[in-house]
């Protein structure tokens, strides 16, 4: 079965075994190696297992080269060709007698008992091994090596802590198993086991020599008999790990499930102060909408001014845009409609010029308000304007520039006295948190001109808008008033005078501005119907591409704000440019969690690494140790995210929703963000995943058996 032919084994420089040659042939015999502590007993058992396969001269099992056995082969030979007890058991500490025999292999429940009942134990069959004895502990290990019928059993030092009583009664055990043709190979530095031996060697200067060989040995071929492959019971050593464990497993959770609730809400935070505070603003444009504005320049045309010494606030060629600009435009095919503005500069009138401006002193509004709400100590005031809608209503839809969120109605029809209000004036002034009542309201307002005469006016609510006032309290909050057409404004000299000396602050800028500002008549060309920003629909989204290309060629040096332009033009750059730092910043806060998480788990990995070492002897393929680690570690990481999406999810409901922070985890729970966030914990999964499956590997298993 066993044949070493100058076999040698040296650790770097030290050399351990000196070109030893040994057979071991006759199952009906009981063979013992002694000697002394130190002598390269354990490191012969690491080769004969397949452990060690640093050696030199030859090793055949089973009259096969053992160089050439495959992983998987050395898998199956350990199942049911050779095992081994070691001297301080190797058993699972935390599981009971008879799952330690029961996890190693496809036994029925009959079998364990039959070789528990064999060595007396079985009435410990449900005890936990680290409850045990030494001796009751030996007992248990030979059970678990035997009950797969091995061709050869080795023992490591099997006596050695034992009493008398417990000696006799293991060798006589052995002697049975002899009888039934198992092969036994111990080691040993008891003199008392080495009488008992039928064949005795001695490992002596490196070397083995044969002390006792009372009986001739059998000579002849051991025909190899293929045994089925056992199922090993992957998920039933997890669940029963994980169960076993619960209590230990739940205290490391505590400080992992802090850091993973930390990391989502920094996450969350990082992410809606990057790209997604980029992203809100698009949310109000319409995939049918573009804008462009002659103070929003192209990046590289910005850059290649400054270089010059110009700080450009226009391209050179206007200040605002023209009638013939909107022409020029409501000529390109597939446009449907074309509307001048002032994008960011309000009117705080209503159709009548009529001005509306109210306060409320801190004492007064949190009287009023719930006390939780968040506020900055030094503000002293709550304000409310008029201020009139920028875009007539049927556009409102495609380009939303303020967000505006409506709770309840519509906005105001053009040229009415409708109004919309902030939730938060229903609770201030009109005595009510339901904003449903606010709809069709008629209500009276003290306004003035602008010559400061007050009058009474009425006004009727169209609509509720969310003020996020529970997260965030503003020092002023606008009540939009109907949408008014602009007249044609005619610009004066005190116009003239004011460009002309923002234009010109250098000489390079007055250079540069020349053809706008050089005369009267230039300038007033030059600022056209003073409106800055234009915004063209086009018929559909699928004609945006074209309109898009159409408008670079016409102004080639502004940057053109639409849906599409995110996804394909310069604003994608700046996006992107803002993903990197995202994904980069992400995965680098996922790596630092994973790798603190992975020092938190260090001292279960090293108990956990054991645990696989000791499968490693019983036949498990690194293919199911791996598959066990992979598991635990995915599902201690989904008890991870559940328990901290649930933390997370009660912490932002009962008070990061309520704070002046609210509006960065406004998106928690927004599907695209608990994928990222999943993805990111899976980042942090593989790292743990590679950590403890780096334990695996042939060296540390030897060492794992060795300690």
């Amino acid at each position: 079965m066993i044949q070493l032919n100058h076999l040698s084994k040296s650790y770097k420089e030290h050399l351990v075994l000196d070109k030893v040659s040994l057979k071991l042939e006759d199952p009906s015999k009981i063979h013992v190696l002694k000697g002394q502590s130190g002598s390269g007993k354990t490191t012969l058992f690491n080769i004969l297992m397949g452990l060690d396969k640093d050696f030199t001269g030859d090793y055949r099992l089973f009259g096969k080269p053992a160089k050439n056995f495959t992983n998987d082969e050395w898998a199956e030979i350990r199942e049911h060709g050779i095992r081994i007890v070691f001297q301080d058991f190797k058993l699972l500490e935390h599981f009971t007698v008879y799952d330690n025999l029961y996890l190693t292999g496809d036994y029925t429940e009959s079998e364990i008992n039959e070789v528990l009942q064999d060595l007396d134990i079985v009435d410990l069959k449900d005890q936990l091994i680290s409850t045990l004895s030494g001796g009751q502990k030996q007992r248990v290990a030979i059970a678990r090596a035997v009950i797969s019928q091995p061709k050869i059993l080795l023992l490591d030092e099997p006596t050695g802590n034992l009493d008398t009583m417990t000696t006799e009664h293991i060798m006589s055990y052995m002697n049975r198993l002899r009888n039934k043709g198992i092969l036994i190979f111990m080691i040993t530095h008891d003199e008392q086991l080495a009488k008992a031996a039928d064949i005795l060697y001695e490992m002596k200067d490196k070397k083995v020599t044969v002390l006792k060989d009372a009986f001739p040995v059998q000579t002849g071929q051991i025909e190899e008999t293929q045994q089925e492959k056992t199922k090993k019971k992957v998920t039933q050593y997890v669940w029963k790990t994980l169960n076993r464990m619960k209590q230990k497993n739940l205290l490391l959770a505590i400080p992992i499930i802090l850091l993973m609730t930390l990391f989502i809400l920094v996450f969350s935070s990082f992410r809606a102060s990057s790209t997604q505070s980029f992203l809100d603003f698009f949310e109000g444009v319409s995939d049918r909408v573009i804008v462009v504005s002659t103070t929003n320049l192209k990046e590289d045309l910005t850059d290649e001014l400054n270089e010059k010494g110009i700080m450009p606030s226009t391209d050179g060629n206007r200040i605002a845009f023209s009638t013939a600009d909107v022409d020029k435009v409501q000529n390109i095919n597939h446009v449907d409609d074309v509307h001048l503005f002032s994008d960011g500069w309000y009117s705080h009138y209503d159709k009548d010029q009529m001005i509306y401006e109210t306060r409320l002193s801190r004492m007064d509004y949190l009287e009023m308000l719930n006390p939780s709400i968040q506020y900055n100590p030094q503000q002293s005031w709550l304000a409310f304007n008029f201020t009139q809608m920028v875009l007539p209503t049927d556009l409102i839809t495609d380009y939303n520039m303020d967000n505006i969120q409506l709770v309840e109605g519509v906005y105001p029809a053009e040229q009415t006295d409708e109004i919309l209000v902030p939730d938060i004036y229903g609770i201030l002034y009109l005595d009510t948190d339901n904003t449903a009542e606010l709809i069709g309201e008629e209500i009276t307002l003290t306004v003035h001109d602008f010559d400061n005469i007050e009058a009474k006016k009425e006004y009727t609510v169209s609509g509720v808008y969310d003020s996020g006032y529970r997260q965030n309290l503003n020092a002023e909050y606008p009540i939009y008033t109907s949408y008014v057409e602009p007249t044609v404004y005619k610009v004066t000299e005190d116009d003239y005078a004011f460009f002309k000396q923002s234009l010109a602050s250098s000489e390079r800028d007055a250079e540069f501005n020349k053809e706008l500002i050089d005369s009267f008549e230039q300038f007033e060309a030059a600022y056209g119907t003073g409106h800055m920003s234009m915004l063209v629909r086009v018929d559909s989204s699928e004609n945006i591409e074209a309109v898009s290309a159409e408008l670079g060629e016409i102004y080639p040096a502004y940057r053109l704000t639409s849906q599409y332009e995110l996804k394909h033009g310069e604003l994608s750059d700046i996006y992107n440019r803002l993903v990197s730092i995202l994904i980069i910043g992400s995965i680098v806060i996922a790596l630092v969690v994973g790798i603190i998480i992975v020092f938190l788990n260090k001292g279960q990995l090293n108990n956990r690494n054991r645990e696989m070492a000791i499968l490693y002897s019983l036949g498990f393929k690194r293919k199911d140790i791996y598959s066990i680690i992979i598991r635990e570690t995915f599902l201690q990481f989904l008890f991870y995210i559940v328990t901290s999406g649930i933390a997370v999810y009660l912490l932002n409901v009962f008070y990061l929703s309520q704070t002046k922070y609210g509006p960065l985890f406004k998106n928690l729970f927004e599907p695209s963000n608990v994928i990222l966030i999943i993805l990111l914990i899976g980042w942090m999964l593989i790292v743990s995943v590679i950590w403890s499956v780096n334990g695996v590997k042939q060296k540390n298993l030897i060492k794992y058996l060795n300690e």
